[in-house]
C-alpha cells in the first residue's frame, strides 16, 4: 500500500553556480515534512498554504544553521523553495527534507508527474543548461513543442508528399550544426607564431586583462581559456602556446596541448603579425582545420591603416586586418565570428538540439535513402518520445 505521507524532492536547477536554485517538494507528506523545517518571516508556521502565493521565511537545515528563503506552494501537493545558488545550499535542503520522511528524486520525475513529454523534459533539463538568453529562448520554444509539431508534420508528409517530407528532415537535421551549442559553448582557438598578439586579441575580445601580455616569444606556455557571448552564443576562446620549433620541455608541452585544442576546435583563428606576413607555418596551420579565419594584428604600426588594407592581398581570401592595442577592426571580427559560427541558425525554428534526437533523425533519413518510409517514421515518432521500440 503507498504510503498516505510520502513524498519527494529534487533540484529542478541545473548543478553548479548559481545565484538562485529551486527546489521542489511534492506529494501528500509534502506540507508536513516542509512545516517541520520552515517558518514564516514572522516565525511561525504558515496556518494554511495558499496556491501560488509567495511566503518568505527562514528554513533549518540539519546543523540547525537556518537560511532565509522563499517558498510557493503551486499545487494541491507541491512546493516550490527557492534558496540560494550553489551546490551546498541546495544539498542542504534537500538533506533536511530527506531527514523528514521525503524521497530524494529527480527533476524528470517531477515534470514525468506533471504529464510533460519526452521532448519537453530534454528541453527543460536544457533549459538549466543554456547560458544566454538567446538559447534559452531558443529552447524555450522547443519545450513549447515546435520540435515536436516540425517532426510531426514530417510524418504526414512523409505519407502524402514524400519530397518534401525528405527536405524537411534534411532542413532539420541541418539544425543540429549549431543546435548542439544550445547547452554547449562554441569552441575558438588562437593560434600564430610567438608574440603575434594572440594574448592582446583575447584581452581586446573579452574586454579586460584575462590573458598575460608582454613582448616576449613564448610567454604563453598553457591554454588559456575564458568565456564570452557572442551574438547571443557562449564561446569559450582559447588562447594557446606560440607555434615554432624549441628545445624547451614547456613550450613543447604548451605545442602538444594547442594542437589537440586545435583539433576540437569549432573555428580557429590563425592569427599573423602584419610585419611578418602569411608565412608556410601559418598556411600548415591553417591546414590543420576546416573552419578557419585568418586575422593579421598590429595594423595599427601602420601610420596610414589603409595602407595595411592593400596588403590583404598577400593573405587567404576573407582575411580580417585588426589591432588588438587600438582596437581598430575588432568590432568587424567579432562580426566575421559569430557569421563563421552561427549564420544558418534561426531562433523561431524547430531545432535538434541533444545527441538522441539527432540520431534518431539520421536514422530515419537512412531508413528513407533504402525505401523503407514505415521504419523512417517509427524514428521520428521515437524522436517525439511516441514509440520507443524504435532503435538507432
Amino acid at each position: 500500500m503507498t504510503n498516505p505521507l510520502f513524498c519527494r524532492v529534487a533540484a529542478l536547477t541545473s548543478v553548479g553556480r548559481g545565484a538562485v536554485a529551486t527546489v521542489v517538494v511534492w506529494g501528500a507528506g509534502a506540507e508536513s515534512c516542509l512545516n517541520r523545517r520552515f517558518v514564516n518571516a514572522a516565525g511561525k508556521i504558515p496556518e494554511t498554504w495558499e496556491v501560488d502565493r509567495v511566503y518568505f521565511g527562514r528554513f533549518r537545515s540539519l546543523n540547525s544553521a537556518e537560511e532565509e528563503l522563499v517558498v510557493c506552494r503551486v499545487q494541491q501537493n507541491a512546493w516550490e523553495i527557492h534558496c540560494h545558488g550553489g551546490t551546498a545550499a541546495v544539498q542542504a535542503v534537500i538533506s533536511a527534507l530527506v531527514a523528514e520522511g521525503a524521497t530524494q528524486g529527480s527533476a524528470e520525475d517531477w515534470q514525468t508527474e506533471q504529464g510533460a513529454s519526452l521532448l519537453q523534459r530534454e528541453a527543460s533539463q536544457a533549459l538549466a543548461e543554456a547560458a544566454t538568453e538567446r538559447t534559452a529562448t531558443i529552447l524555450l520554444r522547443q519545450y513549447q513543442g515546435r520540435l515536436a509539431e516540425e517532426v510531426e508534420a514530417i510524418e504526414s508528409l512523409l505519407l502524402s508528399d514524400l519530397d518534401a517530407g525528405q527536405r524537411r528532415l534534411q532542413a532539420l537535421l541541418g539544425t543540429w550544426s549549431w543546435g548542439q551549442h544550445l547547452t554547449r559553448p562554441w569552441q575558438i582557438v588562437l593560434c600564430g607564431l610567438p608574440n603575434v598578439g594572440k594574448s592582446s586579441l583575447i584581452n581586446a575580445l573579452v574586454g579586460y586583462e584575462r590573458a598575460i601580455v608582454q613582448d616576449l616569444p613564448g610567454t604563453t606556455r598553457d591554454v588559456v581559456t575564458t568565456h564570452i557571448v557572442c551574438a547571443g552564443w557562449a564561446v569559450a576562446l582559447s588562447d594557446t602556446a606560440g607555434w615554432r620549433r624549441t628545445e624547451d620541455p614547456l613550450e613543447q608541452a604548451g605545442i602538444v596541448q594547442a594542437e589537440q585544442q586545435i583539433a576540437r576546435a569549432d573555428l580557429l583563428l590563425v592569427v599573423a603579425d602584419v610585419q611578418t606576413g602569411w608565412t608556410p607555418e601559418l598556411q600548415s596551420l591553417a591546414a590543420r582545420q576546416q573552419h578557419v579565419l585568418p586575422v593579421v594584428n598590429k595594423v595599427d604600426l601602420f601610420f596610414d591603416q589603409s595602407l595595411a588594407l592593400t596588403e590583404l592581398d598577400r593573405y587567404p581570401p576573407g582575411t580580417m586586418a585588426i589591432s588588438a592595442r587600438s582596437g581598430a577592426g575588432i568590432p568587424e571580427l567579432v562580426q566575421a565570428i559569430s557569421q563563421r559560427l552561427v549564420a544558418t541558425a534561426c531562433d523561431e525554428s524547430a531545432v535538434l538540439f541533444t545527441e538522441r534526437q539527432y540520431q534518431l533523425a539520421t536514422a530515419a533519413q537512412s531508413a528513407l535513402a533504402a525505401g523503407q518510409i514505415d521504419a523512417a517514421r517509427e524514428q521520428l515518432q521515437a524522436l517525439r518520445g511516441e514509440n520507443h521500440a524504435a532503435t538507432i
